[in-house]
C-alpha cells in the first residue's frame, strides 16, 4: 500500500459508502452467501461456444436470462496496473497483445464485509469450476497480506481475438487511454477492444487548497 496511506480514514470511508448504498439497494458481493437460495437464482451462461461464460440472473422457472450479475465489492485500493497507455511502439507489437492486461488489487482493512465477498467470490468460482472438465479451470487462490487479511486481485484483458469477440465491434481507443496513439495502430489484424476490455474508473485527486476532488 503507497506510503501515508490512512487506512483507518479510508475505513471510515468504505463503511460510510456501504451504508448509503445500503440504502439504495445496491447488489454487493459480501452479501451473496447470506441468501440461502443463491444457488437457485444464478446461472452459468456460454456467451461464446466454449470459451466464453457468464455469472447471470434465474427467471422463474430456473432458466438463464440476459442480466449478468454485477456486484459491488467494497475495498481499498492498494495496487494497480491501469491506463494510460504509455508504452512506445517499439515495446508493443502484435506478438504481444494477449499478453496486454490491466488489473487492480483491493485490501479489505480488517473489515469483516471483505472477508466475505472475497469468500463469495470464491464461491462462484467454484460454480463455474463445475461447468468445466476438471482441471480446465485455475483453482481459486485467495491473495493473503501476512497470515490471515485477505487481499482481492482483479485483472481483465486489454484486447480480445476476434474468434472470441463474434458480433462485437472494436471500440476505439481514446486519448485519455492511449495518449501515445499506438494501440489502434497494432489492432489491424486479430485483436479488438470490446466492452468487456473495457474499466471504468474515478480518480481523486488533491487540490492546490489541499481539498479532494
Amino acid at each position: 500500500m503507497e506510503t501515508g496511506y490512512d487506512k483507518e480514514q479510508a475505513k471510515k470511508t468504505i463503511e460510510r459508502l456501504m451504508e448509503e448504498d445500503k440504502a439504495e439497494d445496491e447488489k454487493c458481493l459480501h452479501e451473496l452467501l447470506k441468501e440461502p437460495e443463491w444457488l437457485d437464482s444464478v446461472r452459468i451462461k456460454e456467451i461464446v461456444k466454449n470459451k466464453a461464460f457468464s455469472l447471470v440472473y434465474a427467471d422463474d422457472k430456473g432458466h438463464a436470462t440476459d442480466e449478468e450479475c454485477i456486484f459491488t465489492v467494497y475495498g481499498a485500493l492498494s495496487k494497480k496496473d491501469l491506463p494510460p497507455i504509455k508504452l512506445a511502439v517499439k515495446q508493443l507489437d502484435q506478438s504481444k497483445l494477449r499478453f496486454l492486461k490491466q488489473s487492480i488489487r483491493l485490501d479489505g482493512l480488517g473489515m469483516t464485509q471483505f472477508r466475505d465477498a472475497v469468500d463469495a467470490a470464491a464461491a462462484v468460482c467454484d460454480l463455474f469450476d463445475r461447468v468445466f472438465e476438471e482441471g480446465a479451470l485455475e483453482r481459486w487462490k485467495d491473495g493473503l497480506l501476512g497470515d490471515e487479511e485477505k487481499l482481492l486481485d482483479m485483472s481483465n484483458k486489454l484486447v480480445t481475438h476476434v474468434n472470441d469477440a463474434i458480433g462485437q465491434q472494436h471500440i476505439p481507443f481514446d486519448s485519455g487511454i492511449d495518449p501515445l496513439g499506438v494501440m489502434d495502430s497494432l489492432l489491424q489484424k486479430g485483436y479488438i477492444r470490446t466492452e468487456d476490455n473495457m474499466v471504468q474508473y474515478s480518480e481523486g485527486k488533491r487540490g492546490p487548497d489541499g481539498k479532494r476532488r
